[in-house]
């Protein structure tokens, strides 16, 4: 098998450590054949050489440590780390036998929690804010996201007051450095009642940040909300919660519940540059890994250079808040779509290489031919024609019980022949049949594919149909097809072994998808697809909350409270407030509230008001709904209870309430009394919760809502501040009536009659719209210590408007016709330029500026200068510069040496630019091309590295003269070649003349 004529690669180590930086190259050291290799999924894989050195030339080689293989042409051929190297002392000398693991496992060196997705309805707990009695119970755990969920509630007949709160809070982010970037669900309320919403809260580092409110929606409502624009950005808890608004109350209904189906939490995402994006678009492949790139977690990947394909599969769930590697994000969509790749190169100006491709499906690559050995390894596995899969069906709630095993039998349609084997089975524990059904098909696919496996030994240059040049064997990448030219079958090259010596190269290429070998489960594992540890990170366990109301208790004593405590009557308008000191009781403990019109009060559903978990009960009515009465002396008592039984009755109190009050029951000014009780005054029964009031006055007034057709400050019709729903109108009058601010709902104009500032902060700079000095209405600054800062002002009479100075002095103004510029500057008037600052007239030709010593000029066409240049550019910061050639300004290095096949493969592209809205096309280079091939000295760079436009004047002349050179190259090539020809057939003829001296060449 021919070996390839030149296998002359350059090794250099790199090391930034600060113990002991170095920068060496050990080409010249390098002893035997080394190894490179490379896959399909991680690209730069391992490499082996061994290097004759002293021990003591590189102390500090290990994992801090870089190997960079080069070409002739110093383009990068493979680059990784160095593992511990193993040293060599015999008596062949000291040496180091290193091995170096690819790029690609820059993708496992960081670990973060990470949440892009997250649908896990049981990754929520009870919210600490929670009152006791509060219900917060997760529903339909069955997996399904759809349907699975939490149910808030406040059951009947326990009281809350205003701000009793009972919800949920995601606390999966709390110890991450990505935050919360939206979060979607379904709410469904049990009845629409006002004095209950729903609150979305947003938390960070244990601080409220938001309260959202929601009313509770009739039916079910899709709630959708997102970071920065409904809630701050950099919040790392969500909760939500079902909370009271309205008074103190006994619950008296089943219905005061929410139900919050399918949560899901969005994690902020950004794109490859590390610029924020919207966490709500659908979660595509493609935007998993721009927000890998930009957040960093696939290490310092060139964003510029990334090559990142479009994928069809999205993700519903895609969430490690237990902590993940890149490597293993990217593993785990691949799962989605198998046919995506991804690997990792060598290390450029702005990071690694990295790309995110499909494998082709039809275009081959490499052709591997007639001189080039093809091997076909047997498989671990043999491939297999059927499979039998086992799973049972889900367990329904509460279900105990033996549930029965459930078999699917999954085959190929075309076995290939009369013998059919089956593969081992599978038991996918609980499960469905159509899972099941993927589950035997996958496996046999796998098998089908070990089956087609080969290997290829290349040691040749190779045409890469890709590019139209040949490439050395160690050129060769995975992640492409091969077409074996003896069967004509097209295989994807999975993995590339190169030995690369001075004297020839080989490359070996793995075909088709073989089993795997020991050394595949270590790289795999280094690549971190495998994940022995997880969860990686170990969270700390929730917040203690108190026990859901409801639960069976995990403990007890075994016996009930030993006694009921003693009730306190207090009597309100309309209601009783009922308050005990709370028993001593091993148990959590709850209190029975008994009210009748009898002494002898007994527990019955005629006397049971309600139960409570805390100190106090409110009751408004008798149990069976009937208003307390004036004049009716009613009773009460509380029986202790717990989940072990009651104590005996507690003693019977009594009391009465005024439950209506009436003129002759009230002496004139009697009502005068700071003794109120909390709440002891409603509404509830006058005018269906409305109280018409002929007057009204008080010190503060407080409401959610005040509505009238006047709001005004002054009994006097045009003074003070008004507020006028006739005329839809805010206005203010002075204390001579003069009207001065008027703000039109209908129109929205504003005409304020004064001076609006604006104060800058702690510094109290301020900016004020005001008429300064008579001149005009303008605005005008100050500064800290009042003083004139200047402004800009319109004048009343001609329109003109001026840009003043500190001092006062005119830096600008314009007015129709005249433009001009003060303190050196121009005038323009018309379509004519002048001086205007006093210094030289400037007529038809305008200095703009000097740039390296030759100035840039607006000259009249009709008087064209005879020093004009024409070679211009302009720089990142919008200065234009000229192009000089003469060696007066160049300090000359060395000549420039351009490879002709670089030149030749730039490929012209027809494009339209994405801001073109007509879509026109243009004709010529991409910057990111010519980057990629090494031909910088073509590329224009901005101010981050990226490459941003393409030097056509440098390209068309050097680039233009190396492919000259070659040419020029060839035809001495050619020139001598038939010199040489020439002098063969002189030399044939003088021996043909010497042998037969008889024959007549000539005429011959």
């Amino acid at each position: 098998m021919p070996t390839s004529t030149d296998g002359s690669l350059t090794y250099r180590l790199l090391d930034s450590s600060p113990d002991g930086p170095f920068d060496v190259d050990v080409t010249a050291h390098v002893t035997g054949t080394p190894t490179l290799t490379w896959t399909s999924i991680g690209g730069c894989e391992t490499a082996r050489l061994q290097i004759n050195l002293p021990l003591s030339a590189l102390p500090n080689l290990g994992e801090q440590s870089r190997l960079i293989v080069t070409d002739q042409q110093s383009r990068g051929i493979w680059d990784g780390y160095c593992t511990d190297p193993g040293g060599v002392d015999d008596d062949n000398g000291e040496g180091f036998d290193l091995v170096a693991v690819g790029s690609m496992v820059v993708a496992s060196d960081r670990v973060e929690p990470l949440v892009y997705a997250d649908a896990e309805s049981s990754r929520w707990g009870r919210a600490a804010a929670s009152v006791a009695s509060g219900r917060a119970d997760q529903t339909n755990t069955d997996g399904t996201p759809e349907t699975s969920g939490w149910l808030l509630a406040h059951p009947e007949g326990y009281p809350i007051g205003p701000g009793s709160a009972t919800g949920i809070e995601y606390r999966a982010l709390e110890h991450s450095s990505q935050t919360i970037g939206g979060i979607t669900f379904t709410l469904t309320a049990g009845a629409v009642d006002p004095g209950y919403q729903v609150q979305i809260t947003t938390h960070h580092d244990g601080d409220l940040v938001d309260t959202v409110t929601r009313a509770l929606p009739a039916g079910t409502h899709t709630v959708t909300m997102r970071a920065g624009v409904d809630f701050s950005t950099g919040v790392d808890v969500i909760a939500i919660s079902l909370v009271r608004t309205g008074a103190a109350t006994n619950v008296t209904t089943d219905l005061a519940w929410v139900k919050i189906t399918a949560p899901t939490v969005h994690g902020a995402r950004v794109d490859r540059y590390g610029t924020p994006v919207n966490a709500l678009t659908p979660l595509t492949s493609r935007a998993v890994i721009e927000d890998l790139v930009g957040r960093g977690m696939l290490g310092p990947v060139d964003p510029a250079a990334a090559i990142i394909g479009d994928s069809a599969a999205t993700h519903t769930q895609l969430a490690w808040p237990e902590g993940t590697r890149g490597a293993g994000v990217l593993s785990a969509i691949r799962e989605d779509d198998p046919d995506m790749v991804w690997m990792f190169g060598t290390r450029g100006r702005g990071g690694y290489e990295f790309s995110w491709t499909r494998w082709p499906e039809t275009e081959v690559r490499y052709d591997i031919t007639e001189p080039d050995a093809v091997s076909r390894p047997g498989a671990d596995e043999q491939p297999c024609h059927r499979v039998s899969v086992f799973y049972t069906d889900p367990a329904p709630d509460g279900f105990q019980g033996v549930r029965p095993l459930r078999r699917v039998v999954v085959e190929l349609a075309e076995p290939g022949g009369s013998r059919v084997r089956d593969a081992d089975p599978i038991n996918l524990g609980d499960s469905t049949p159509d899972a099941a059904q993927a589950a035997g098909e996958d496996l046999l696919e796998k098998l089908a594919a070990a089956a087609r496996a080969a290997t290829a030994t290349v040691g040749r240059r190779v045409l890469d149909r890709t590019t139209g040049l040949k490439v050395e064997p160690w050129e060769l990448r995975p992640g492409a097809l091969a077409r074996i030219e003896s069967t004509g079958e097209a295989l994807r090259v999975t993995g590339i072994s190169c030995d690369a010596s001075p004297q020839g190269a080989t490359a070996t290429l793995t075909l088709g998808d073989p089993a795997q070998t020991l050394e595949d489960k270590l790289i795999s594992f280094l690549r971190g697809e495998t994940d022995p540890t997880a969860p990686l990170i170990k969270l700390p366990p929730p917040p203690t909350v108190p026990p859901t109301t409801g639960q069976p208790v995990t403990s007890s004593d075994g016996q009930p409270p030993a006694e009921s405590p003693a009730v306190v009557w207090r009597g309100g308008i309309g209601s009783a407030l009922l308050t005990w000191d709370l028993v001593d009781n091993y148990d959590p403990t709850t209190y029975k509230i008994l009210i009748g019109t009898s002494a002898s009060l007994l527990e019955s559903e005629a006397t049971l008001a309600g139960h409570a978990t805390s100190d106090f009960f409110i009751a408004r009515t008798l149990p069976n709904g009937t208003p307390f009465q004036n004049g009716v002396t009613y009773y009460a008592r509380a029986i202790a209870t717990d989940a072990d039984g009651q104590a005996e009755p507690g003693p019977v109190v009594s009391g009465t309430v005024v439950a209506k009050i009436t003129e002759t029951e009230i002496s004139p000014g009697a009502v005068n009394t700071p003794q109120l009780n909390t709440n002891a005054i409603t509404t509830e029964l006058l005018l269906a919760n409305d109280a018409w009031l002929g007057a009204l006055r008080a010190t503060n007034i407080y409401g959610e809502t005040i509505t009238g057709p006047i709001i005004q400050t002054s009994s006097n019709a045009n003074r003070g501040i008004k507020l006028d729903s006739v005329s839809n109108t805010l206005r203010a009058w002075d204390s001579a009536g003069n009207l001065l601010v008027s703000i039109s709902a209908a129109s929205g104009n504003v005409d304020i009659r004064g001076n609006v500032t604006v104060y800058s902060g702690q510094g109290q700079s301020r900016g004020t719209l005001t008429n300064v000095f008579g001149y005009g209405a303008g605005l005008a600054f100050y500064g800290q210590d009042g003083s004139f800062g200047g402004g800009l002002f319109m004048s009343d009479s001609v329109g003109k408007m001026s840009l003043w100075g500190p001092s006062g002095s005119t830096y600008f103004t314009f007015q129709p016709g005249e433009c001009v510029v003060y303190n050196g500057g121009f005038r323009i008037v018309g379509g004519g330029i002048s001086s205007a600052g006093g210094i030289g007239t400037l007529g038809d030709v305008v200095a703009l500026g000097t740039v390296s010593g030759a100035k840039v000029k607006a000259t009249s066409p009709s008087t064209p200068p005879a020093d004009r240049t024409a070679n211009v550019y302009m720089g990142n910061d919008g200065e234009l510069m000229k192009v000089v050639s003469s060696a007066r300004y160049k300090n000359i290095d060395r000549d420039a040496e351009i490879d002709p096949d670089d030149v030749l493969a730039m490929r012209p592209r027809w494009y339209a630019m994405k801001d073109d809205p007509e879509q026109r096309l243009g004709l010529g280079y991409i910057a990111e091309e010519a980057h990629g091939r090494g031909l910088t000295a073509f590329v224009d760079y901005d101010e981050d590295g990226r490459p941003d436009g393409f030097h056509y004047p440098t390209f068309a002349a050097i680039g233009h003269q190396a492919v000259l050179r070659r040419e020029h190259a060839a035809r001495l090539a050619l020139e001598e070649s038939v010199r040489d020809q020439a002098t063969r057939i002189e030399s044939l003829v003088q021996a043909l003349s010497a042998a037969l001296p008889d024959l007549d060449l000539d005429a011959a």
